[in-house]
C-alpha cells in the first residue's frame, strides 16, 4: 500500500512538473512571438510615416517651385489684370 501511495506521489509530482514546464515553455514562447511582431509593425508603421513625410515635402517643394516660375513670369501689366 505504501508503495502504490508513493508510486502515485512520484506520478502526480512528474506530472506537476511536466505541466509547469509546458506552462513556461509557452509563456516564453508567447512572449518572444509578441515582441518580435510589436518589432515589425513598429518598423512598418516608421516607414509609413518616413514615406508620409517625403511626399509631403516633395509637395511643398513643387508648390514652392511653381509659385516662384509664376512670380518670375508675371511682369506688372499681367499681375494687374490677374487681380482684376
Amino acid at each position: 500500500m505504501i508503495k502504490n501511495i508513493s508510486i502515485r506521489i512520484r506520478f502526480r509530482l512528474i506530472a506537476a512538473i511536466v505541466v509547469v514546464s509546458l506552462i513556461g515553455i509557452s509563456w516564453f514562447m508567447v512572449n518572444t512571438s509578441r515582441n518580435a511582431l510589436e518589432e515589425s509593425e513598429f518598423k512598418k508603421l516608421t516607414a509609413i510615416r518616413d514615406i508620409k513625410a517625403r511626399h509631403i515635402q516633395d509637395y511643398f517643394r513643387v508648390v514652392s517651385r511653381q509659385l516662384v516660375n509664376l512670380s518670375e513670369s508675371l511682369t506688372p501689366r499681367t499681375a494687374r489684370w490677374m487681380s482684376g
